[in-house]
């Protein structure tokens, strides 16, 4: 039978972090490791976490404490270094997991070798915050009522479902990692989705299995308010990221270490010609750059979008 590992990045979520754990300690199934690592908290959430184990008399979860705060895509990575079971569940510090979750995604690793990444549903509460819209989902087959092959396609490589929700298979991880170590920026979640897309072991669980607490505390909310004060700086180094993933990408598969169809690798071919593009023009604010590569773009709205930035500059 896999071992089931959760990690858990914290930083400032005394508001939200008991309700978090005690869905998580009223699972069907328990994880066989749990693993914090708060971020260097200033406020009480790390004793909510070691009383809340103490008063359960809980012994497999471990709390870790950084010494300085490194951000929560770090935050991630150290995580993920640190967790030793055969699947590895993401949470975060501020959501509430329904009681059926790691029993029925943690099963559909057991029965099928193929899934290195599963993904499922979520119901939302934006009672606090505004609603984050992952847009739809393509699947290609069921495997039965309820999990399916994600559909590779254009639409479907921009991350269609929130971290909290995946599950992985510890075999992806030294993919995961050197894709993250070429690519700093790229959150990981929206690697790991898209490896797992590209070698056909994306899988998607059409289950509601947890409610998101979507509020302005989030770190994707406080995120989106720092892209609109140094959008260039942070635009130029996204576009950065993505040419050099579409580039690991291609690597690993001329080496024989990931598998993808030809609609695959034309695809990310030809995405590592709009990134390479799209950094220069907006890098260097010249529309004669610009110009000079309008072929190498996919999309009418980045088109639109870079030359209304590039306009502006």
């Amino acid at each position: 039978m896999k071992t089931v590992s959760l990690i858990v990045p914290t930083y400032n979520g005394e508001k939200y972090i008991e309700r978090f754990l005690i869905s998580l300690f009223e699972q069907n199934k328990k994880p066989n490791e749990v693993i914090f690592r708060d971020d260097h908290s200033t406020d009480n959430t790390v004793n909510i976490i070691k009383n809340f184990i103490f008063k359960n008399n809980i012994n497999n979860w471990t709390v870790y404490i950084n010494n300085v705060n490194v951000g929560w895509r770090k935050n991630f990575q150290l995580l993920l270094s640190t967790a030793k079971c055969d699947i590895i569940f993401f949470a975060d510090q501020d959501d509430i997991w329904y009681s059926h979750k790691i029993g029925d995604m943690a099963g559909y690793f057991e029965s099928n070798s193929k899934i290195k990444v599963l993904s499922s549903d979520y119901d939302i509460d934006s009672s606090q915050g505004n609603i984050v819209n992952f847009g739809s989902l393509e699947l290609e087959h069921y495997i039965n009522s309820e999990v399916s092959k994600v559909k590779f396609s254009k639409e479907n490589f921009t991350i269609k479902r929130p971290g909290w929700t995946f599950a992985i298979d510890k075999r992806i991880l030294p993919c995961y990692q050197e894709a993250q170590h070429q690519s700093i920026g790229k959150s990981y979640d929206a690697i790991i989705w898209q490896i797992g897309l590209i070698d056909g072991s994306l899988y998607h669980l059409s289950k509601v299995t947890g409610k998101w607490i979507m509020h302005d505390d989030s770190a994707i909310s406080k995120e989106s308010k720092k892209i609109r004060i140094e959008k260039k700086k942070i635009l130029t180094k996204y576009f950065c990221d993505e040419y050099n993933f579409s580039k690991f990408c291609l690597n690993n598969i001329s080496n024989n270490q990931m598998n993808a169809e030809q609609r695959a690798i034309r695809f990310l071919a030809k995405r590592k010609q709009e990134y390479l593009q799209r950094h220069a023009a907006v890098s260097s604010g010249s529309f004669l750059t610009f110009l000079s590569g309008v072929y190498n773009y996919t999309k009418i709205k980045d088109l639109l979008a870079d030359l209304s930035f590039i306009r502006k500059l």
